[in-house]
């Protein structure tokens, strides 16, 4: 039993150490096609989606938040005027004058309490940081649409060339094998089926060009203003940036920012709404002439509504919605762990399966070129030439599938962590 768990121990210490020295060499091998810095492209990113029709309207909330937030802190009463004018008639048949008349002017208006109005400028601070948590929201997620479509053309592009050369390669090794027929020294068959599969080839070939005609159009469309020669988003991440990014702790996501603030409003909303159970006041003064100016005055006067069950409805109703966005808040917490963990075992994944990749291409090259020389020596058939040429290309697609899952995992990560620091809205 003490051998078994030595035995486990060891394994699992084998695993860490592997873990890290493969983490530490993977960047050497991804390098080749990562050219730029990675910090410059999130930029670049996040700039490319600054029109887009989302994020303009985005833009536009935090402006109309502001209008929002002015209200709340100017407050919704204003001044009110009364004017009144009246003719009486009196009965008395004895009265010299038996008709007069009167009129009066007032001004009213209703007060905000110190303590409401103290929590409508904090309202209206909150309204504007939702607005901004919001527009990054969407900023991040038209990033990440950006990567995914990015993405696909990548690899629809990268498959194009690799079917490309492919096909060159395979018609050329046809033409080789039609030339030694005519010397006599082939088989007419053997020649049938190279030139068989290069036409076969040469059709994928085709194919990979219209998709990735059409996944560029796409792009095109989608985002209008993209500068198309700025595309080649790729970077040299270091063994030490790769192990940051892998090991970050983001702080506050944009979905988990806007939770806080829904809930820091939701709170503030349940103290108004107890303080609202205290009526607000409305204070007035008029002046008054009655019986052509022989009865004038000035009179103050004070109007409290008298509170009923509505409002204490109402408190009891944002006390329960403060309570649910609480809970709204530690779900967003947990689903913003979730997606990050996410995010760091895809790119941990990716980078793993495009160095298995790479390692493939290499080794199906490899044989190939061992089977091309013992075919031209005759040692090998042209069924086993046909099947390893299929297999390395296979890989090769496979390769080069890789390189934009790989992409795309990088680049979402690392967006994630820029926009967890804040983002530009101005």
């Amino acid at each position: 039993m003490n051998t078994l768990l030595r035995s486990s121990a060891v394994t699992r210490g084998l695993k860490k150490y592997f873990v890290v020295v493969g983490m530490a060499i993977l960047s050497n091998f991804i390098a080749p096609f990562y050219t730029a810095n990675a910090l410059s492209i999130a930029d670049s990113i996040l700039e490319a989606v600054q029109k887009s029709p989302s994020v303009l309207a985005a833009k536009a909330e935090i402006e109309q938040a502001k209008t929002a937030a002015k209200l709340l802190r100017v407050g919704p009463y204003e001044f009110e005027a009364m004017v009144s004018g009246s003719r009486r008639k009196i009965n008395d048949l004895a009265a010299q004058d038996n008709e007069y008349d009167e009129w009066s002017i007032g001004l009213s208006r209703t007060v905000r309490l110190p303590g409401k109005r103290r929590i409508d400028r904090e309202l209206a601070k909150i309204e504007l940081k939702l607005a901004e948590a919001r527009y990054q929201q969407t900023a991040m997620q038209q990033q990440f649409e950006l990567i995914d479509t990015w993405a696909e053309w990548r690899k629809t592009k990268l498959l194009s060339i690799t079917s490309l050369q492919q096909a060159q390669d395979a018609s050329q090794l046809a033409e080789l094998e039609g030339a030694k027929v005519k010397n006599g020294a082939g088989r007419q068959v053997n020649a049938d089926q190279l030139q068989a599969e290069s036409y076969l080839i040469t059709l994928q070939s085709e194919q990979d060009s219209l998709l990735a005609q059409n996944a560029k159009t796409t792009l095109m469309t989608q985002y209008p203003e993209l500068d198309f020669n700025s595309l080649n988003w790729s970077y040299e991440p270091s063994s030490e940036f790769i192990f940051e990014l892998v090991n970050m702790e983001i702080a506050t996501s944009p979905q988990q920012r806007i939770a806080e603030l829904q809930q820091q409003k939701s709170q503030l909303q349940a103290k108004r709404a107890k303080l609202n159970r205290i009526p607000d006041p409305t204070l007035g003064i008029s002046t008054f002439d009655e019986f052509d100016g022989r009865e004038t005055g000035v009179m103050a006067q004070v109007t409290i509504p008298i509170v009923g069950r509505a409002r204490k409805a109402a408190s009891e109703q944002a006390d329960q919605y403060a309570a649910v966005s609480a809970l709204k808040l530690k779900a967003a917490a947990r689903q913003a762990k979730q997606e990050l963990t996410i995010a760091k075992q895809n790119m941990t994944a990716a980078i793993a399966s495009h160095l298995t990749s790479q390692s493939a291409v290499e080794l199906s090259r490899q044989a190939l070129d061992r089977v091309r020389q013992g075919y031209s020596l005759g040692a090998m058939t042209i069924g086993e030439l046909i099947s390893i040429r299929r297999t390395h290309q296979q890989m090769e697609r496979a390769y080069q599938s890789q390189r934009s899952v790989t992409d795309r995992a990088l680049l979402k990560l690392l967006i994630m962590s820029k926009q967890a620091g804040g983002g530009d809205s101005s």
